[in-house]
C-alpha cells in the first residue's frame, strides 16, 4: 500500500494511499477514511490579504463519518482533487451496475 500523496496540514499529515485517506496528527494520533465510501469533498479557500493561503477540505463518509483538513497547500488540495475525482470508467462501471441490475429486477 503505497502513499499516492503525503502533505501537510494544520492538523498535522493527509496521507492517500489505494485504498485509505489517513489524516495523521502530530500526537501520533490518525484518522482513516476508506476511500470508495467517500460520498463528498468540500473545499474552501482561506485568505490572507487578498490571495488564497490554504485550503480547508473536508471529506465526508457514508453516514457521518468525517475527516477535516485545514490550512493544506492549494497546490496539494488540487493535486488531491484530481485524484479523488471519479474517473470516467468509474462512472461507467457504476452505470453498467445500474442497468444490469434494472435488467434482472425487470426479469423477475
Amino acid at each position: 500500500m503505497a502513499d499516492l500523496l503525503r502533505t501537510r496540514c494544520a492538523q498535522g499529515q493527509i496521507v492517500i494511499t489505494d485504498e485509505y485517506i489517513y489524516l495523521l496528527f502530530d500526537v501520533s494520533e490518525q484518522s482513516a477514511l476508506y476511500r470508495p465510501w467517500i460520498t463528498d469533498i468540500e473545499s474552501k479557500g482561506v485568505t490572507f490579504f487578498g490571495r488564497v493561503r490554504g485550503v480547508n477540505l473536508t471529506f465526508h463518509g457514508q453516514g457521518r463519518n468525517a475527516i477535516y483538513a485545514d490550512l493544506v497547500y492549494p497546490d496539494a488540495a488540487q493535486q488531491i482533487m484530481e485524484l479523488l475525482q471519479p474517473k470516467e470508467t468509474d462512472t461507467l462501471v457504476e452505470y453498467l451496475l445500474t442497468e444490469s441490475t434494472r435488467n434482472q429486477a425487470k426479469s423477475r
